[in-house]
């Protein structure tokens, strides 16, 4: 009798364990070689206001290879997003849907650009002026000088790596034949990810550009380029001279006109490397300018400081 119950017990164990048979387990296949680093990024910013890892949180559930999303947990901090999870498994094209349908509202961005404006005065920022061949649009991107300047200050410190700080924050203005069309927003989370969202012509939060030539979907289309290894022009044709852009645009790397030395860009490899999962050389280019003050004699002691420390 001993051994039956035991033998009961254990079995009741065994076959409560397997995740597969778990009703509050929603299986995850996306097909994908990157899937947990996915899957920790579009996760993790349904887990709080600040973004986690999914599976500390309980939210991802990794068994082996294969994970889950344990709808209970998503429920507790996300009610609406866990009611539209699909009924039976999760897929790349049903992930994409899914976090369309739910991200921008689970994550809490401002509505407005106004609103956005308010709590950001983004244009305080270093600003570059950017064309490039991933859409027609002149982007007008600001970055927060004292996050490139941290992130240059500890370059060497993180293994040549440029990172940057949690709450960061690079916006992109583009502009079509001089006139705006929408405003794109990336900011670092605790976690590390960063978010990505869309503010249309109508100042209203989006789903998608609609910069030509191809509208892409916020987030689910924004990692594809971020966390991919593609160059782009004119690193891509780097050290040779890049083909004009879409427009007849000239493609090289300038500061007030004047093209920045190789060696700078050899010294950071900051769009190949991609550290921080950053595209732009930003700090590349405001390096650029600090250079040249040094070479003016107008560089502060800080700015001398900081260049040491990126190795220059």
């Amino acid at each position: 009798m001993k051994f039956c119950f035991i033998a009961l017990f254990w079995g009741a164990i065994f076959s409560g364990c397997s995740p597969n048979s778990d009703p509050d387990l929603l299986p995850i296949d996306l097909n994908k070689p990157d899937q947990e680093r996915l899957l920790s990024f579009y996760l993790g910013g349904y887990t709080s206001p600040e973004g986690k890892d999914p599976i500390e949180a309980g939210i991802l559930v990794k068994d082996g290879a294969s994970f889950f999303i344990r709808k209970s947990a998503l429920k507790a901090v996300s009610p609406a997003a866990a009611n539209q999870l699909p009924s039976e498994r999760m897929d790349w094209a049903a992930l994409k849907k899914w976090v369309g349908d739910t991200y921008n509202t689970s994550r809490g961005f401002p509505k407005t650009l106004q609103e956005f404006s308010d709590q950001n005065q983004y244009k305080q920022g270093f600003k570059l002026s950017v064309s490039g061949v991933m859409t027609t649009a002149v982007r007008d991107v600001y970055v927060p000088e004292k996050a490139l300047r941290s992130a240059l200050t500890q370059y060497q410190k993180n293994g040549e790596k440029l990172l940057y700080p949690v709450g960061t924050t690079f916006v992109g203005e583009h502009h079509e034949t001089g006139s705006w069309e929408e405003t794109t927003i990336m900011k670092k989370r605790q976690d590390g990810f960063w978010d990505y969202w869309v503010y249309d012509k109508t100042g209203n939060l989006a789903g998608q550009t609609v910069a030509k030539p191809q509208s892409l979907k916020s987030p689910v289309q924004c990692v594809g380029c971020h966390f991919g290894s593609r160059l782009f022009e004119p690193e891509k044709s780097f050290p040779n001279v890049a083909p004009p852009g879409p427009k007849g645009t000239k493609r090289e790397l300038y500061v007030n006109g004047l093209a920045v030395p190789a060696t700078l860009v050899t010294h950071f490899k900051e769009h190949a490397k991609r550290s921080d999962t950053i595209l732009g050389p930003y700090a590349t280019l405001y390096v650029a300018g600090l250079l040249k003050k040094k070479q003016a004699g107008e560089a502060s002691e800080e700015d001398l400081a900081l260049l040491k420390a990126a190795g220059l």
